[in-house]
């Protein structure tokens, strides 16, 4: 999955055995009930940023934005402070040691605010005003889906690699549900088709 420019692959159970395995590990599915007690896979995101030696002039970075629901009812608009409707687990395949290796920057406590965003979507904030996540490969990192946050510009050079996957309570209906074909789920034990 070598690429020129920020980029995200979705979809990802069916692109390769360990991104399977990795979707239903022990320990996401130990949160995941802890938290909501019965929920399912909603998605699953493959996320390269690509260093700066990889031609990534000209790329556009994704803007600030909450997670889940793009759409005409976001979920970070159901109510104040949002409710949990979404957990998407962040995991590091390479590290991120700070700002330049194009890390994830989040607004630290905007899930709970109901303050307007003062800035322009493109335009990131001043250094200080967000919080870069310090990660080993390896690491994941669980966040709330109306964080605000975005993807910086990777100027180091490496590559910023992670994979997200998805879990929500079952009541919810989402647009970004995984797709698998039926093929597949034929083929997947009871509990994991369950899952998705």
């Amino acid at each position: 999955y070598r690429r020129k420019h920020y980029m995200q692959l979705s979809q990802l159970v069916e692109r390769a055995p360990i991104f399977c395995e990795a979707m239903f590990h022990p320990q996401i599915a130990a949160i995941a009930e802890q938290i909501f007690k019965e929920y399912r896979i909603g998605g699953s995101v493959l996320v390269i940023n690509p260093a700066k030696t990889g031609g990534t002039v000209g790329m556009k970075l994704p803007a600030w934005h909450h997670d889940a629901d793009h759409g005409e009812y976001p979920y970070h608009a159901t109510a104040w402070p949002c409710p949990l409707l979404q957990l998407r687990f962040f995991i590091s395949l390479s590290d991120v040691v700070g700002p330049e290796d194009g890390g994830l920057a989040l607004m630290v406590g905007s899930h709970r605010s109901k303050a307007e965003w003062p800035y322009s979507p493109e335009a990131p904030p001043e250094a200080g005003e967000y919080e870069v996540p310090v990660a080993k490969k390896g690491d994941c990192m669980i966040m709330h889906h109306a964080c605000k946050h975005t993807a910086l510009p990777n100027t180091s050079d490496r590559d910023r690699i992670n994979i997200q996957f998805i879990v929500v309570p079952l009541w919810v209906r989402s647009k970004e549900a995984e797709a698998v074909s039926a093929e597949f789920l034929q083929q997947m034990e009871p509990a994991r088709r369950e899952l998705l």
